[in-house]
This record gives C-alpha cells, structure tokens and sequence, in this order.
C-alpha cells in the first residue's frame, strides 16, 4: 500500500515494523512511500484430547485428594517458543533487505524480553519501540503513532527563546 504524504516515507533506506501479540507477530517493510506486510506467524498453544497431562482435585465427603499438575498451560514455555521462533524470523527477514530502522510494536509484558532480544540481533539498526497491543492495528495508524513520536522527539530538541531580549535578538536575523 502506498504510504501517505503525512506519514514518514521511508525514502533514504527501508525500514522493518515488527508489531507483535501474546503469540503471534506480523511484519512490515516500508520503504519509498510504500508499506507491505512480508510475513506473519503465530505459534500454538499445545492441545490436549481429553485432558491428557493434567491431573486436579476431588473430594467427596469432606476429604480431598489432588495430584499431578495445574491444569494450565506452561506460559513460560509457550513465551520462549514464541520469543524463538520471533528471533529466527527477525534475522531471516533482516537478511533479505538492507534495513536501516528497526521499529517495535509489543505489548508491556513481553517488551523488555523483546527489546533484549531484538536489539542482539538487529544492533543499531533498533530505532524506536511503542508499548500496547496493536497486533490487529491498521498499518496507517501505526504510521500516525511513529510520526506523532518523531515529531515530539523533535519538539523536545527545539530550542525556544527564555526571555524577551533573546527572542529580539532571534527576530532580528529574519
């Protein structure tokens, strides 16, 4: 899709968007005033038929018996595989193209182990990173978010006059 004229164009070098979920993550290439989504993947969590690998509690008549283990799926294992199989696909897609920037959309729980991750692989590449769940985002609104952080990074480094002599002086030269 062509990138509008009030989001960044990506002109000077090709960019990668990577907007992740709990368990899945998309990626997007931007580059030349175009923004194309190359890849998505979603890893699973493991079913079991009829409860196979969990045990639990019953207790008639005031006794109780339990045994085995929560009947909850192993979050951690599923969040390292995901965060695996993320790493693998990062490097796979930093090879095909020559990305400049590297952008990061995750949500809170799973920011600071991607940052660590991701920064390893892509280096100084790693531009920006944004906080939230946009996995199902619109590509343009992750644009409008990118640009509003640019433009108030840039707002932050202007230099204003402080007092009245200073603004006359500045005033002067136009």
């Amino acid at each position: 899709m062509k990138i509008g004229k009030q989001y960044p164009q990506f002109t000077n070098a090709p960019a990668l968007i990577i907007v992740t979920g709990k368990q899945e993550a998309e990626f997007y290439r931007a580059k030349n005033g175009e923004m194309s989504l190359v890849g998505t993947f979603e890893v699973r969590p493991p079913r079991f038929s009829d409860k196979e690998g969990f045990f639990g509690a019953r207790g008639s008549g005031g006794k109780a018996g339990a045994g085995g283990s929560v009947r909850e799926e192993p979050k951690i294992a599923q969040q390292k595989e995901f965060l695996k199989k993320l790493k693998a696909e990062v490097t796979a897609e930093l090879g095909k193209l020559g990305y400049k920037e590297v952008y990061l959309y995750a949500p809170q729980y799973l920011m600071a182990e991607l940052k660590s991750g991701i920064k390893k692989i892509v280096g100084a590449r790693y531009t920006m990173s944004f906080t939230g769940n946009y996995l199902k985002m619109h590509p343009t609104k992750l644009l409008a978010m990118l640009e509003n952080r640019v433009e108030r990074k840039a707002a932050k480094r202007k230099v204003v006059p402080t007092t009245r002599e200073a603004n006359k002086i500045l005033q002067k030269g136009k």
